[in-house]
């Protein structure tokens, strides 16, 4: 079997793709190489395979060579190609292992570094090393995968890559959705996410407080400790396995307000559920259809329409359930994945 190896520093965020690794361990020799794996049941990844890679965290300069040589002490004869995930740390460490261990090189771009940057308000030494830095060693990788057709026009039309492929979304695992709603209530409005600044906080709070005599659910980890109206039902983080009978099947809207979405899985998750959405022209993302209302950033708009959905209990039959299930099931997604990988390797022996 073809070995894998993947490099993942930090292992507390990997539940997040765990039906991705466990179906692509199905089709390869899959190790995680890791420096921290707090927080994580290794009984959730049965074939994965996890080495530990010694810690580095200090002087800087002197850390990222430790972290390149340990990972290529941990790899050397072990794997046949590497998998990353854009981070940053990532893609330096995999550049040069690239020329130490010789294998192919393919990224897995989930995300926009230079508008990350760029909201942060990086200096002009950060702002230059993301720009021609991470674009030098992007263009050296064998393969981009980018996580959804938004991200791949994105970063063609910046860094001008020619390595990029066809866009493919992690999958989601469809069996833990279903379509269980209550019939005869009046219009119930949901939140999922994270209260950040890009997903626009303040315009949901707004709303919650013009719209006192309406429902709303949100499940989030409240990071900015926002304070809620009595009309707002807050359940907190809700693991994934929960989500539909807690949430989706609770509410008939879901409110996307952001301002950038990369693949807001939100969307594919209320499809699932038969739950529509409204969700703010920024967010959209190119390669789902919208069932629902798309809504330019204004917040009296938002208002007008969630009352007059309430008010005349507009409720709209997405159906479209089989449709999600056929274009962004986990194995569908991982199954073109790997025919993208395999080709690779074909071509580079």
């Amino acid at each position: 079997m073809i070995r894998c190896g993947v490099i993942w520093l930090y292992l507390y965020n990997l539940d997040k793709f765990k039906q991705f690794f466990n179906e692509l361990s199905k089709r390869y020799d899959l190790t995680i190489y890791y420096e921290i794996g707090d927080n994580i049941d290794y009984n959730d990844f049965p074939l994965i395979k996890f080495v530990q890679v010694k810690q580095v965290t200090y002087p800087p300069i002197l850390c990222v060579l430790e972290r390149i040589y340990n990972h290529y002490k941990a790899m050397k004869d072990n794997v046949d190609f590497i998998l990353i995930f854009s981070k940053g740390m990532h893609e330096i460490i995999t550049f040069c292992l690239k020329y130490m261990i010789r294998v192919p090189i393919i990224l897995r771009l989930r995300g926009n570094h230079l508008r990350e940057f760029e909201k942060r308000k990086a200096n002009i030494i950060k702002r230059f090393f993301v720009r021609k830095g991470l674009r030098f060693i992007w263009s050296k990788f064998d393969l981009i995968i980018p996580i959804s057709d938004k991200l791949k026009d994105e970063y063609r039309e910046k860094y001008n890559l020619n390595n990029l492929t066809e866009s493919i979304y992690n999958g989601i695992e469809s069996s833990l959705f279903d379509d269980n709603k209550t019939n005869g209530r009046k219009t119930v409005f949901g939140y999922l996410g994270r209260m950040m600044p890009e997903k626009n906080p303040e315009t949901l709070i707004k709303i919650f407080n013009e719209c006192k005599n309406i429902k709303f659910i949100v499940a989030s980890k409240n990071e900015g400790n926002y304070k809620f109206p009595e009309n707002v039902e807050y359940v907190g983080w809700i693991n994934r396995k929960r989500l539909s009978k807690e949430v989706y099947n609770k509410c008939d809207y879901i409110l996307i307000p952001s301002d950038y979405e990369t693949q807001c899985m939100v969307v594919l998750e209320a499809y699932l559920t038969n739950t529509s959405i409204i969700i703010n022209r920024l967010a959209l993302p190119y390669d789902i259809f919208i069932h629902g209302y798309i809504m330019n950033h204004n917040i009296d708009e938002w208002i007008k329409l969630i009352k007059k959905i309430h008010r005349e209990n507009i409720k709209v039959d997405s159906n479209v359930r089989e449709i999600i299930m056929k274009q962004f099931d986990w194995v569908i997604c991982v199954d073109k994945f790997q025919k993208l990988i395999n080709d690779k390797l074909i071509e580079v022996k």
